[in-house]
């Protein structure tokens, strides 16, 4: 059940933007599917930092504000919140930064916040 609900959680509820608010379906949908892929590593991660622990919940939403640049790269990166470990920031970037992105001309960056919801 919580591999079902996280996935449908990133196909349903992803939230994008583009500075200069230029349409970018086709690409949003490519990153998106490319972090669907790679959520259970983030699930592992969300594990391995203690998180569930340190913040006394068996459940918890984090969303990834994640910013690509044309050269298909991560270029910047944040958690919505500053109550996790340094260590599950570490652990996302690493997984997210390692993702070949799409690259594209259109657009300076594409930010897309991505949301997700874990389960102990």
């Amino acid at each position: 059940m919580k591999k079902i609900s996280l996935l449908l959680l990133l196909t349903l509820s992803s939230c994008a933007g583009v500075y200069k608010n230029r349409p970018y379906r086709e690409i949003q949908t490519e990153i998106i599917h490319k972090i669907r892929e790679i959520a259970p590593k983030l699930g592992e991660c969300v594990k391995n930092s203690d998180v569930y622990s340190t913040l006394g919940v068996e459940r918890v939403r984090i969303v990834a504000e994640i910013h690509i640049n044309p050269n298909g790269q991560l270029d910047q990166f944040k958690l919505d919140q500053n109550i996790y470990p340094q260590s599950l920031g570490e652990c996302f970037y690493k997984n997210l930064d390692q993702i070949e992105y799409p690259k594209f001309k259109e657009y300076d960056l594409i930010q897309i916040d991505q949301p997700f919801i874990f389960s102990n």
